[in-house]
């Protein structure tokens, strides 16, 4: 039996450098407004020392971030002409490598049994990031007194592509209802959202342009109960025409499945031309309840998945999923830096927003790749253990401890993918701009050393 070709797999500087090649970088950063003019600063180094420098790890300072550009890029920088590098331009050109990196990923990896049947599914939630209290009027946050200044970062991922939709930077008193927009895209697409996206209309817009939706069901709603499916053997209490959460109460069932009938208000356009007028529509949708066997609770969920499509179990099972938007939060915070801001600038702390999410990418890519090279090498054996050795692969390197091991190495990764660009750094700068480094800049400052020198 022939032994089957081998697969390539490249190595990580090779894969960075295909995903951004330098010539990329260079023309878009000139068409995005990041390089105004090509003199000393090279937007290579630049992207890559602001991807894989001391930035994205626990030393988050702009200060070492320069020092490490310095080194990288070969030249001597003030600080001040390194800050004006984060300006309106590096921003843009930041969030359309942001989308290319993402790009890159877009196909369908392992989707669960229970999604085969969705064109995608999303996951749409958002968290607050606290800034300093100098941008509380551009980013003003829910609390004065313990949050006065953060941002609420809203992303929309693919659970289908592993990848970032979508990203929205808003104020932190923004409503996350405010965040939705439901359009023709959304046709046959599951979405996944917590309490903070509830709203009836949002609902009837996504049935509408064909698209699903799982959520949990709030307590301050009440609709009543128009239809049940009946499930198991022996007799029911009647919950036709009773209030949901009043026949929930002392409801002894493990399972819940049941139609309820809401009302929806949504913005039409007026016949007269005078603007919108607002329309009320009563719309059936689908409740279901599961029983948590460690709690006792019974877990109700609001959907207008079928009942052919998704038993009970599986709608619960598909809302577990939501988790993993929870845990790319939890990433990017405590690995890539996006909870500590050193800047009172808004480019500066939207450009290492970005910065983050392009790790994310990076981060991605790079677990990719180790996982094909070491499944490569058992081609040709049994399907069933191929697929098995996958899983188990898989599950031994979750994304985040993924990244966190990233976050550790991306530094030493730095000079390989430079020298794959064509950029190499002299190794004869580097005790010269230590010591340009330890120069402190307050030449003025009163130290120790001249009381004694005085004496």
């Amino acid at each position: 039996m022939a032994k089957p070709p081998s697969v390539i797999v490249p190595s990580v500087p090779t894969e960075f450098n295909r995903i951004f090649p330098a010539c990329w970088l260079r023309i878009t950063g000139r068409d995005s407004g990041a390089v105004l003019r090509q003199r000393l600063v090279d937007i290579v180094p630049f992207f890559w020392t602001l991807l894989l420098g001391p930035a994205g790890g626990r030393y988050r300072t702009l200060a070492a971030l320069q020092r490490v550009f310095q080194l990288m890029g070969g030249c001597k920088l003030v600080t001040s002409a390194f800050l004006k590098r984060f300006h309106v331009g590096l921003v843009r050109f930041l969030r359309v490598c942001t989308e290319r990196a993402f790009a890159y990923q877009q196909q369908r990896i392992g989707v669960p049994a229970i999604f085969r049947r969705f064109r995608d599914v999303l996951l749409v939630d958002s968290t607050l990031v606290a800034v300093t209290d100098a941008l509380a009027s551009l980013y003003p946050g829910p609390r004065k007194n313990s949050c006065p200044a953060a941002i609420k970062v809203n992303t929309v991922y693919s659970i289908t592509t592993g990848t970032v939709k979508k990203l929205v930077i808003a104020p932190g008193t923004r409503a996350e209802n405010r965040f939705l927009r439901i359009g023709k895209d959304i046709e046959n697409k599951l979405l996944l959202f917590d309490l903070g996206y509830f709203s009836y209309s949002a609902f009837e817009r996504i049935d509408f342009h064909g698209g699903f939706f799982i959520s949990r069901m709030k307590k301050n709603t009440n609709p009543v109960i128009v239809g049940e499916r009946r499930q198991g053997a022996g007799r029911h209490r009647q919950l036709v025409g009773q209030k949901l959460w009043d026949a929930v109460g002392g409801l002894r069932r493990d399972l819940l499945d049941v139609d309820v009938e809401v009302i929806a208000r949504r913005k039409v356009r007026s016949d007269n031309k005078l603007g919108r007028r607002t329309e009320t529509r009563r719309v059936r949708l689908r409740v279901v309840g599961v029983r948590n066997a460690d709690t006792g609770a019974l877990h109700i969920y609001i959907t207008n998945v079928a009942a052919e499509t998704m038993t009970p179990e599986q709608i619960a099972t598909a809302y577990c999923n939501r988790w993993v938007v929870e845990m790319l939060f939890r990433e990017l915070k405590h690995c890539y830096g996006l909870r500590d801001f050193p800047s009172a600038d808004p480019n500066v702390v939207k450009a290492l927003i970005y910065a983050a999410l392009l790790r994310v990418a990076l981060s991605r890519t790079v677990l990719s790749i180790l996982r094909r090279r070491l499944l490569g090498r058992c081609r040709g054996t049994e399907t069933a253990f191929a697929m098995e050795l996958e899983h188990q692969v898989t599950r031994r390197t979750p994304e985040l401890r993924a990244a966190e091991v990233f976050a550790t190495f991306a530094p030493f990764l730095l000079p390989e993918v430079l020298a794959k660009a064509g950029v190499i750094w002299k190794r004869r700068h580097l005790e010269s701009l230590m010591f340009l480094s330890m120069l402190d800049p307050n030449k003025s400052r009163e130290l120790l050393c001249d009381t004694i020198h005085r004496a």
